[in-house]
């Protein structure tokens, strides 16, 4: 692929607005883009320069922070600021809602209902699960709440902006990763290459053990031929006795025949 950057849709309209516009109207789409349903990710637009020549007027500088902590913070950054801050509208503070949930998804996956009642500055359950039905109809996340358990169990989060500080800290963790991988990948062609060779071992002993059985039923064989062979040879001897003797027999009885007639004669 080419070195082609690929802009997130529900955002593009709002970048082409920034090249042309500064100042007042620069704030007044940072306003537009909290409040734009569907919008989670807001570094492009950070990295504007009419945004960033906002950062130079005290007046304009606290939408630039607010914007910040849509693309990297929580409801408790907002909180913890928010005396300095703009007001938040009803959507917006919905969405910064949702944007702390997916922040706390991609550390926890099994998140507990306390947890999430103090960091989105809810007070009842009901309220909290009003708005992850919210979130997920959102696409923000792919979950189902356990009511038994009173937590929020996680099986997809959006992925959210990363600060350029922290992306060296984010591709060491995918180097550990790719190592893990590439380590797992080895110790998997290890045990394939063993598998396969016993496979082939136990097939050669397979084919040897059919090799013996197949001699053996032919010796076998061979030894009942012969037996057979044996034993008709000494049965036709048998046979060739007894006719000589009963021939030596009958020429006994014809002689004695002949001398009790000519004594009966005399």
């Amino acid at each position: 692929m080419s070195g082609e950057v690929v802009t997130n849709p529900a955002l593009e309209q709002f970048l082409l607005l920034a090249k042309s516009t500064k100042g007042a109207g620069a704030v007044a789409l940072i306003k537009q883009v909290l409040g734009a349903p569907n919008l989670y990710v807001f570094s492009e637009l950070l990295e504007c320069s009419s945004i960033q020549q906002l950062d130079e007027s005290p007046d304009y500088k606290p939408y630039v922070d607010l914007l910040r902590i849509f693309a990297y913070g929580t409801c408790t950054a907002y909180i913890a600021r928010k005396h300095s801050l703009p007001e938040l509208s009803p959507q917006m503070i919905k969405k910064l809602r949702h944007l702390t949930i997916a922040s706390l998804a991609t550390k926890c996956k099994h998140i507990p209902y306390s947890l999430l009642l103090k960091e989105l500055d809810l007070h009842n359950v009901r309220e909290l699960e009003d708005l992850i039905i919210e979130a997920i109809y959102a696409g923000v996340i792919k979950a189902r709440m356990d009511q038994n358990h009173q937590r929020l169990e996680v099986n997809y989060v959006i992925g959210r902006d990363v600060e350029k500080s922290k992306l060296p800290e984010l591709l060491n963790i995918l180097e550990r990763w790719t190592q893990a991988c590439t380590d797992n990948l080895e110790d998997i062609t290890t045990q394939l290459t063993a598998a396969q060779e016993a496979r082939a071992a136990e097939t050669k002993r397979k084919l040897q053990a059919e090799t013996e059985v197949a001699n053996i039923k032919k010796t076998l064989k061979l030894t009942s031929t012969e037996r057979t062979g044996v034993r008709s040879s000494s049965e036709a001897m048998d046979v060739e006795g007894k006719a000589k003797k009963l021939t030596k027999i009958k020429g006994l009885r014809g002689s004695a025949t002949k001398i009790f007639g000519k004594v009966s004669s005399g």
